[in-house]
């Protein structure tokens, strides 16, 4: 039943119990279908997350019989590779399927971390901070870890790890990718509608096509929820398959992190970062208000791409080699260089690099 279900779905028909779910050209919008087509069709809800922990056919059958899988914090990505291991923080979305194509680059053992079943919102962000430097702390094997994040994620992986650095572990260095929030300027907290509008462009952005609530304003829409789905199956972004449960686990996630991320006000951070900017995302203004927290050493990058084409199959290579792969940051005891295109200027370290 497993072999139908990845048949109609995947660009590549699987031929063995062993043919691997992203071999075959699943991503993570095919994946919340097949996730919906296991649920509708077996009675079986499984959290996005099996794709990493259970992503052969045979295994996803084992998950399925044994009916027991749930969204834990963290989520093994790959084991292979050396060094420490890397804690790469979900965005907004709260899944970590988007850090795949990446985590396969690095050549160190990758854990996502994502927002569990057992968090109910609302939650804020210094409480999320709390509970995966938590998890994190009771995983890792040494006291050495590396921890990234994309767009929200790296709003969290500030946070995470200078609560591990208080707890004695070397961070080296924490990687934040894109951030488009500034850190200083409070937002306003977005309307029911606003949300679901934010949402469908993240999808959007993400597979590379037209919003499909162009020309669609939910204010004035009956039943808000009804209109996305509607637009999102008709779309194809989710397909007629995706089933109401699993877009509206979807949409609570996301309302409940951006929430969260609006109401957030940052720190000073004492660790060694590294911020990574693509030219057509986050503004040199936001990146220069994040760089001014860093009272330690600092990297930044600016990576062409806007700030979703940046983890896309062609833009990994650059991203892994300026940022989350080791030896591409320079350590903190030597003498990093000045420029004059530094995007925060001040008493502290310096790196700018525009590959």
């Amino acid at each position: 039943m497993l072999a139908g279900l990845w048949s109609q779905l995947l660009p590549n028909v699987p031929v063995g119990r062993e043919d691997d779910f992203f071999a075959l050209g699943g991503n993570s919008l095919l994946g919340v279908r097949l996730v919906s087509l296991i649920r509708s069709g077996l009675g079986v809800t499984l959290p996005l997350s099996v794709l990493f922990t259970h992503s052969t056919i045979a295994a996803m059958a084992e998950a399925v019989s044994d009916g027991r899988a749930r969204r834990t914090t963290l989520v093994p990505i790959t084991s292979g590779g050396s060094g420490p291991r890397s804690y790469w923080i979900h965005p907004i979305g709260g899944d970590v399927v988007c850090y795949h194509g990446l985590s396969q680059i690095v050549g160190t053992p990758v854990t996502g971390v994502q927002v569990p079943d057992e968090l109910a919102a609302p939650f804020d962000l210094a409480g999320l901070a709390d509970l995966y430097a938590d998890a994190i702390a009771s995983d890792a094997t040494g006291r050495d870890v590396r921890i990234a994040g994309w767009s929200m994620g790296g709003v969290l992986a500030l946070e995470v790890s200078e609560r591990l650095a208080a707890r004695g572990f070397t961070v080296a260095p924490v990687v934040a990718i894109d951030l488009m929030e500034h850190p200083d300027e409070k937002a306003a907290d977005p309307s029911h509608a606003e949300l679901l509008a934010w949402f469908a462009r993240d999808v959007a952005h993400v597979a590379g096509v037209p919003d499909p609530l162009a020309g669609c304003d939910l204010q004035e829409a009956a039943d808000p929820e009804a209109v996305l789905a509607e637009r999102l199956r008709s779309s194809g972004l989710l397909g007629p398959d995706t089933d109401d449960g699993t877009i509206a686990a979807l949409l609570s996630r996301f309302a409940a992190n951006a929430r969260a991320l609006a109401a957030h006000r940052s720190g000073t951070y004492t660790i060694p970062v590294v911020l990574v900017r693509a030219g057509a995302g986050a503004s040199e203004t936001v990146t220069s208000a994040w760089a001014s927290h860093v009272t330690g050493p600092i990297a930044v990058h600016t990576l062409d791409g806007d700030h979703y084409s940046l983890l896309q199959p062609d833009r990994l290579e650059a991203l892994a080699s300026t940022s989350v792969r080791p030896g591409a940051f320079q350590t903190p005891d030597r003498q990093p260089c000045r420029s004059d295109d530094a995007v925060r200027k001040g008493n502290h370290h310096d790196l700018v690099h525009q590959p």
